[in-house]
Parts: structure tokens; C-alpha cells; sequence
């Protein structure tokens, strides 16, 4: 109320908090139980994906410890700040991706993944950088194509972008916050750029400290092993990794990691 902001960007975390906060009380303490719970719900995710492509226990039993224990994990977690939801949507896309459009499960997670999608790209828009991934993903995977038979595919993807461009011109157009509140520049702004090709990924596979560099290993390894192992499943994943951070390269003026945060799970 005193600063006469009323929506911002992201509405599903703003909105989704606010509702929290109104039914179990406005404190620190309950902000932060909200994002626990969200990482909480992550981990679970994490563990059900592993498990799901790989078919062993120990190794989902593996990533999940890892997670819990990783660095920025713990760092960012420590906030309230979407960071945990959009990191729990954006694997959750993913999963319910692999689950009907690739292993084609049941009808019911192609929904599940529309309904997952839009709630991901509602907490951050940058997320659209992950749907030319699953784009090619979709035209490798989902074969035959019947344009009769899967509209309920093409009006689920219509219905997607439609809510994520409304919210996107909503804001331009009825946002209250003033521009000095969101930036003292233009920095976070999503355009086409080349000033910096290696700014994203430089930071995102060495980051700040050794275990970047250590993931790095084992991804660029592994890539290459499932790569001569024709894995198309595995390959996918890891492909889905460069193409986003090459999309974040050129298309986010500012380098900050959490811009690549939601494929920071698919990465480990």
C-alpha cells in the first residue's frame, strides 16, 4: 500500500505468497516456510525425474543429497524469493515432458504439463527461454504428428502463450511500480544482444568457485559417453542445457545466475 504497487511481474509468486501469508500469518518466519516447502517439493521432484530416466534408486537417491547439500541451493534458499518455485516448476515441466510427449503416458500429464508451463512462466518470464528446447524436443520425440488428433496439444500450447504475452502486455500497460523501483537501468531487459557470448556461460559452467568447475567435468564427460551410447533421451537433456544458456547469452542483458537458475537441476 505505501508504495501503490498492485502487480508486478511474475503475479503467480506475488499473488501465490500474499495468499500464504494471509492464511498463516504475515511474519518472516512464514515467508521462509514457504519457500522451504517449495524446495522440499523440489528434492521430491529431483528424486522421481532421476529415478524416472535413469531406473535406479540410488543414483535419484544420489542427486537428491546433492541438492540438499549444494552451495547455492542452500544460499538461495535462505530468501524469500521464487528462486525454489520456479526451480521446482520449471524440473517439473520437464518430467511431465518426458512422461507424455516422449514415454506418451497418459493424457492426463499432457495437462499437467500445460497447467505446470504457464505456472512457470508466471514466476518468471525468462522461463520462455526453455520452450525452443522443448520445441525440438517435441519434433524429435512425438512421432507421428496428426493435426486432428493432437489439437488438444495445439490449443494447449495456444493458451499458454496467450496467458504468458497478456501478462507481459498487462504489465507494460497497468503496472504501478515505478520504473526506478524495478531497475536504475536497463539492464534486466530481455532483447537480442551479442555483447557478451561468453558471459552466461562462462559463469554458469565456473562460476564463482571449484564445484562449477566439477559439475562442468562430469556434464561435458557425460554428454560425450551418452553421446557415443546414442541415448536420444540423455542427449536431449543435455542439449537442452546449451541451447538454453546460448538463448539466455543473447537474449538477457545482464548476467546474474538466477536468469539460469531454472535449468541449474537439469544441469546436475
Amino acid at each position: 500500500p505505501a508504495s501503490k504497487i498492485w502487480y508486478t511481474r511474475g503475479p503467480f509468486f506475488h499473488y501465490m505468497s500474499a495468499l500464504w501469508l494471509g492464511l498463516v500469518g504475515f511474519s518472516t518466519y512464514n515467508a521462509r516456510l514457504l519457500i522451504v516447502l517449495w524446495g522440499t517439493a523440489f528434492l521430491v521432484v529431483a528424486f522421481i525425474f532421476t529415478r524416472h530416466i535413469t531406473g535406479k534408486v540410488w543414483f535419484a537417491l544420489l542427486i537428491a543429497a546433492v541438492f540438499a547439500i549444494d552451495p547455492l541451493e542452500l544460499w538461495n534458499s535462505r530468501n524469500f524469493r521464487f528462486y525454489q518455485p520456479v526451480q521446482c516448476l520449471n524440473l517439473l515441466v520437464v518430467w511431465l515432458f518426458f512422461f507424455f510427449f516422449i514415454d506418451r503416458a497418459d493424457k492426463r500429464y499432457q495437462y499437467a504439463f500445460f497447467v505446470t508451463l504457464t505456472a512457470a512462466l508466471l514466476h518468471q518470464e525468462v522461463s520462455v527461454t526453455l520452450l525452443p528446447g522443448l520445441l525440438l524436443g517435441f519434433i524429435f520425440f512425438y512421432r507421428p504428428f496428426n493435426w486432428f488428433a493432437d489439437r488438444p496439444i495445439i490449443i494447449g500450447s495456444f493458451m499458454v502463450m496467450s496467458i504468458y504475452i497478456y501478462n507481459g502486455i498487462f504489465f507494460l500497460i497497468r503496472c504501478m511500480t515505478p520504473f526506478v523501483a524495478l531497475s536504475n537501468t536497463t539492464e534486466t531487459q530481455m532483447k537480442f544482444h551479442l555483447r557478451d557470448f561468453t558471459g552466461f556461460i562462462g559463469s554458469f559452467f565456473f562460476g564463482s568457485s571449484r564445484l562449477y568447475t566439477i559439475y562442468s567435468l562430469f556434464f561435458f564427460l557425460g554428454f560425450i559417453y551418452f553421446v557415443r551410447r546414442r541415448n536420444s533421451k540423455l542427449v536431449f537433456l543435455f542439449s537442452h542445457v546449451c541451447l538454453n544458456l546460448i538463448l539466455l547469452t543473447v537474449m538477457v542483458l545482464a548476467h546474474a545466475s538466477r536468469y539460469a537458475y531454472s535449468i541449474y537441476p537439469i544441469f546436475i
